[in-house]
């Protein structure tokens, strides 16, 4: 008798749950709140996929960070790492 089909099935479950829970979401994008702090915002979001930095002169210190689901991403632009922009993108929406 072979078991391993159980624990493959179980294995695949695990991956598409994993997959379906991601946190780029409307509803996590809502709970952005301008001045938010990186790890505030890491909190809701978690690590991001990817993250870039600029400083301008000795003033001012950018970071633009971006979550990506299948569906979606979410950036967030901070000034002197407290959050100054964000954005939801879905390229797979109608536009009416």
């Amino acid at each position: 008798m072979n078991k391993s089909f159980p624990v493959g099935s179980a294995c695949g479950l695990i991956l598409l749950l994993a997959a379906c829970s991601s946190r780029v979401t409307p509803e996590n994008y809502e709970k952005l709140q301008s001045g938010m702090s990186k790890a505030q915002v890491h909190t809701i979001l978690g690590a991001p996929d990817s993250v870039t930095s600029d400083d301008i002169g000795n003033v001012l210190s950018l970071t633009k960070e971006t979550w990506k689901s299948r569906r979606q991403s979410i950036t967030v632009t901070y000034g002197n790492d407290s959050l100054a922009l964000k954005s939801l993108d879905d390229p797979h929406e109608k536009v009416k």
